[in-house]
């Protein structure tokens, strides 16, 4: 993991679900980029001008070629006698006043009300409501939520139904359209994995009683198929391991599948139901052993492993959905082991694609996404990216002067907190680079690999081992006072923050010590210590300091 920020960062599993149990639960883009069929009466433009838009011919409208109006270098062709278009510029439009009106941006939702921030909750989309649901996740305290959300699109709205699951997060959910439920299988309750079947139809939660179900488990990942009129569920965790096991639902009873080839088991894998081509498409994950960016269909009997020419970059904790609107699978973000991604691609069936938008959510992993149906929307609520995150967002959105104005020259850069910034070919600011040590002055610095040491005022020797990749790989503290003697070990690969490490004296190890610290960016280090203690010989020796120290690259 690369070092980010001041604070300890757990694996995304513990963000996700938790670390109170050794288990887990845890660009623009173009219109058109074919100009439609001009009609007869269309003009070309004179040279490096986007020639007006002819009349459509009574079966044809002319095309918009691209999303702001065509530049200098963009030349429109000349009309056909047939009225077929010429070729547009590579980003121009035909005709006037297209600056805006064809870019797609992520556009963040404001209300009234929002569900407490979280990570790992269930969401579907009741199409027969026009509403999505949320139940449940992770805020980072002892216990898990089971509280019952709706967003209408303008507002979210918190249920009160009479029967609720269990809290839990890291579940399966989807929509039922065929019987009208929303239903929710399995998850993690922070110390145990469920494998019970709810249903939610707008007004209360019901507990299903199959006579077959998968095994109990978190993370597993469900998609709807509304052709066959099944959930589909595949792979998770359970207390036997990690599953590649594909399960459907009909309503009534779950029903094991034995097909033929299968991806690997895996948890916290992209999943959603493409309706043109009647398949379920399946991306990434983590086996246990790598992160995943291999793209699988299931067309209801078998998995078909599919080798697009182009695919994201191995992720997992990405949500995905289809946009029926648009014919394409859209996929946001997850975690890579190194770094929150805060990417967009869309799958068309045959190939990946990265799209651009203008604006974009804060990089992320662990949140919720599903497709409105009715307002043609992906709608995106929370998730982990510097902390849990309770934000709305809705992807494509018509481009407005305020949302897809440039922010800066291409090519420029910046720092950003730790981050390097460069500006895209768009005039948008993307995070380029994390600088492990600080960013300054539009260029990044990263701690010197080697061993540091410190000293302290009040006698704390300091120690850590730095990586060729700038990553913190080891910190030890040594310390003595007043007839104590303690020494402080943790391996940690991204954070300079240790917490609860582990302690031992001379007379053995005394349960009660704790050691916190954060330390500041800079080649010459310098920051502060707060030290609780129970240490000594015969334990007897207590007390607590704030200590001041400085470290010094090799």
């Amino acid at each position: 993991m690369t070092l980010r920020g001041l604070t300890l960062s757990c694996c995304l599993l513990c963000l996700a679900v938790g670390c109170s149990s050794s288990k887990n639960d845890g660009s623009n883009q173009p219109g058109n980029d074919n100009a439609g069929a001009a009609g007869e009466s269309g003009s070309a433009g004179s040279s490096d001008t986007a020639g007006t838009a002819g009349t459509a011919g009574s079966n044809s409208a002319a095309g918009t070629a691209g999303s702001s109006a065509g530049q200098s270098s963009n030349t429109a062709g000349t009309a056909g006698d047939n009225g077929t278009a010429g070729t547009a510029g590579d980003n121009g439009t035909a005709g006037e006043g297209g600056a805006f009106s064809d870019q797609l941006t992520w556009v963040q939702r404001t209300s009234t009300t929002s569900p407490p921030s979280r990570t790992g909750g269930g969401m579907a989309y009741d199409r027969a409501r026009g509403k999505a649901v949320l139940f449940g996740g992770y805020d980072g305290t002892s216990t898990r939520l089971s509280d019952t959300w709706e967003w209408d699109g303008t507002d979210w709205t918190l249920s009160s139904p009479v029967t609720s699951p269990t809290g839990r997060n890291a579940m399966g959910a989807v929509y039922d359209s065929a019987r009208g439920k929303t239903v929710l299988f399995g998850g993690f309750t922070g110390s145990s994995y469920l494998g019970d079947t709810w249903q939610w139809d707008g007004i209360d939660w019901t507990l299903s009683s199959p006579a077959t179900a998968p095994t109990a488990r978190s993370l597993p990942a469900m998609a709807y198929d509304s052709v066959r009129e099944k959930a589909v569920l595949f792979g998770g965790i359970t207390d036997d391991g990690y599953s590649n096991e594909t399960w459907e639902w009909d309503g009534t009873d779950w029903t094991l599948s034995s097909p033929m080839t299968s991806p690997s088991a895996r948890v916290t894998n992209a999943i959603t139901f493409d309706a043109d081509r009647g398949v379920v498409v399946l991306f990434g994950g983590d086996d246990g052993g790598s992160y995943l960016d291999d793209t699988w269909e299931w067309d209801g009997t078998n998995w078909n492993q599919v080798l697009p020419a182009t695919s994201p970059s191995p992720r997992y904790s990405a949500p995905m959905v289809y946009d029926e609107s648009r014919h394409v699978t859209v996929l946001f973000g997850g975690y890579n082991g190194a770094s929150y991604l805060g990417d967009t691609w869309q799958w068309d069936g045959t190939n990946w694609s990265q799209v651009l938008p203008a604006t974009s959510p804060q990089r992320r992993s662990s949140h919720a996404m599903v497709f409105d149906s009715v307002r043609e929307k992906a709608v995106l609520f929370g998730g982990y990216g510097t902390a849990r995150l309770n934000d709305t967002w809705e992807y494509p959105g018509a481009c407005t002067a305020d949302t897809c104005a440039s922010e800066c020259e291409p090519g420029a850069n910046q720092c950003s907190g730790s981050f390097l910034q460069l500006c895209d070919g768009n005039g948008h600011w993307q995070d380029e680079q994390f600088c492990s040590l600080r960013c300054t002055a539009g260029s990044c610095q990263s701690l010197t690999p080697g061993t540091w040491t410190g000293t302290t005022n009040q006698g704390l020797a300091i120690e850590f081992d730095v990586s060729a990749a700038g990553s913190i790989t080891r910190i030890q503290y040594s310390w003595s006072a007043a007839g104590c003697g303690m020494t402080g070990y943790t391996t940690t690969t991204g954070s300079i923050s240790v917490t609860n490490g582990s302690f031992s004296t001379s007379g053995g190890t005394c349960p009660s010590s704790t050691l916190t610290g954060s330390f500041p960016t800079g080649s010459t280090a310098t920051g502060t210590l707060s030290l609780s203690f129970t240490s000594g010989i015969t334990c007897s020796c207590s007390g607590s300091a704030s200590i001041t120290w400085t470290a010094t690259a090799p």
